[in-house]
């Protein structure tokens, strides 16, 4: 009797020990799989954090630092290429006004290529796209800012461009001209460097004027590039967009002024400005009003003439340093009472003026140049009979 229950005792034990264990074998199946499943999710991201991953290396590729050099593409369908030269292969295409990446490398050789009317011989320049593509892009056909390249690469581009577009003896000036404007420190010096930008700024402008020509071209050459290699002078289209002139950029040298250690020349440049109305170069004194590109009519009457005569003796009291520029600009004004026939003011308020300018007595204006104001001012009293047209605003 008590030997069947022991082995029925040990009959349930076995059983009990049974289910645990197969408990227990189960509990590890489910520890394994889940531990399986957290590695496998760990190493193989999902698509989606592919996806993820692979934009930020992208974008990362592409941001734009301090030490990239930026270039702007001035032609539509620019071409990159797989290699530098006319033998490379077209990689992509990009528009006018893209952005690329200087990649710091440049072909030793170069190619003569006409853009535009314009004959260049530049290098080829290596790139890369805002999309981390990269290539070759020939210079010729991009635009980049001076102050933010290396001297190698405006050895390379810009002294080239210059000479074939001026010649070497003018590219010499210009590079001399350049010093002196770096070295400007007084009063004197920035005159001095002044008087010879104004030099500079006829020759060139007869170089521009002969040789290029917009009405034999379908669309105008770029110059513009022109405003960052000479200092002070930018490149304009004028005469209704048919050829170039470069005129000064009175907002730069209203800087160049102010870093001198003298204040006369800053009165000076001011005095400019008052004269063109602005910041910039104009072909016509605030003093007349142009209506097309070639010309206008006087403002004589409105007290503009009165005012530039006070700023000049203004300037002319306090120093001799300007005496040519502001002569210059006086017989200028002069010239525009005197011999000029078109006026839009009415008769009454021209000879106001005029008598303002005689009764101020000047000590710039001379004594035969008041004579000349008083036979004048007679004219104005039948302007007529004397050809002169009056009264010429547009209400």
């Amino acid at each position: 009797m008590y030997l069947c229950v022991f082995y029925f005792n040990i009959d349930n034990m076995r059983n009990n020990i049974n289910r645990n264990m197969k408990k227990i074998s189960l509990l590890l199946i489910l520890i394994t799989a889940f531990v399986a499943c957290e590695t496998k999710e760990t190493e193989t991201p999902s698509t989606n954090e592919m996806q993820t991953e692979t934009n930020q290396v992208i974008e990362q590729e592409t941001i734009i630092t301090t030490d990239n050099i930026e270039l702007t593409a001035n032609l539509d369908n620019v071409r990159i290429r797989d290699k530098a030269g006319l033998t490379g292969k077209d990689i992509l295409t990009v528009r006018k006004d893209t952005k690329l990446i200087y990649l710091n490398e440049m072909s030793d050789f170069t190619d003569a290529i006409t853009l535009r009317g314009i004959a260049y011989n530049d290098p080829w320049l290596k790139v890369k796209t805002m999309q981390g593509e990269t290539g070759w892009v020939y210079a010729g056909v991009v635009k980049f800012n001076m102050t933010k390249v290396p001297e190698d690469f405006k050895t390379q581009i810009v002294t080239k461009r210059l000479e074939k577009v001026f010649g070497n003896k003018l590219v010499f000036e210009i590079e001399q001209y350049q010093k002196a404007f770096a070295s400007v420190k007084s009063d004197k010096d920035f005159i001095l460097m002044y008087r010879n930008a104004q030099k500079l700024q006829d020759k060139l402008n007869k170089i521009l004027e002969n040789t290029y020509n917009m009405y034999e071209v379908s669309d105008f050459p770029d110059l513009f590039w022109i405003d960052d290699a000479i200092p002070l002078l930018n490149a304009e289209l004028v005469a209704e967009a048919t050829m170039y002139s470069l005129l000064f950029n009175y907002k730069q040298l209203e800087t160049a002024a102010l870093n001198t250690t003298g204040l006369l020349d800053d009165e000076f440049v001011k005095l400019l400005i008052a004269k063109h109305g602005g910041e910039y170069e104009s072909f016509f004194a605030v003093w007349f009003l142009q209506t097309w590109d070639y010309g206008g009519y006087s403002l004589l009457g409105q007290g503009k003439h009165v005012a530039m005569m006070n700023r000049m003796q203004k300037l002319a009291d306090k120093t001799s340093l300007f005496d040519t520029e502001i002569k210059e600009m006086k017989n200028e004004l002069l010239e525009d009472i005197t011999n000029y026939n078109q006026y839009g003011e009415q008769k009454e308020k021209i000879i106001e003026e005029i008598n303002t300018i005689i009764n101020k007595q000047y000590q710039l204006i001379s004594a035969d140049e008041i004579i000349a104001l008083k036979t004048r001012l007679k004219m104005f009293e039948d302007p007529e009979k004397h050809e002169i047209q009056v009264f010429l605003k547009d209400y």
